[in-house]
């Protein structure tokens, strides 16, 4: 089981890997599409997810992730 935490409390569990995109800049940039459960609701079911992650030499730091778009439309309609 794998839990991440963000700098604002918010809980995600990871449930399965998508799909990955790379770009070779100063260092990796990472587009990754992942399930996941939010563990603050009430009813935790996985949802789709993505993330944006920056890597440098050692340094590895989430710069942003948010439900995918298509997860979006499929909850509101």
């Amino acid at each position: 089981m794998s839990i991440y935490v963000s700098p604002f409390g918010t809980k995600l569990e990871f449930v399965n890997y998508v799909s990955a995109n790379v770009l070779g800049v100063q260092g990796f940039l990472f587009y990754i599409t992942f399930w996941a459960k939010y563990l603050s609701s009430p009813n935790p079911e996985p949802k789709l997810y993505q993330a944006k992650v920056m890597k440098f030499m050692d340094e590895i730091k989430v710069s942003e992730y948010r439900l995918s778009p298509t997860q979006e439309r499929m909850i509101n309609g």
